[in-house]
């Protein structure tokens, strides 16, 4: 693809790939570069409401994602409500 869809990425699967691992492991420095000017508050939000909804990702590490977000008030990526505890979106 060209137009700098991929963000240097040399395919979508290789973007898929990183962005799954990203997820995993919460990298700031990642989401830095996906949006950049963002505070790390901002960032660490953004990761774990993407973790929570990425059905790709590991489902303890998007409960895990679910718990943060539920102490601290806050909603899916899409403002939606959160699941019920123990469970995540399907």
């Amino acid at each position: 693809m060209r137009g700098g869809y991929l963000l240097g990425y040399r395919t979508l699967d290789d973007y898929i790939k990183d962005r799954n691992r990203a997820l995993a492991a919460l990298d700031i420095e990642w989401a830095r570069r996906m949006m950049p000017g963002a505070g790390d508050d901002v960032l660490l939000r953004d990761l774990h409401r993407a973790r929570y909804d990425c059905v790709q990702i590991e489902r303890d590490l998007r409960l895990q994602s679910a718990e943060w977000l539920r102490a601290r008030g806050l909603r899916g990526m899409l403002n939606q409500p959160l699941c019920p505890p123990g469970k995540v979106p399907e």
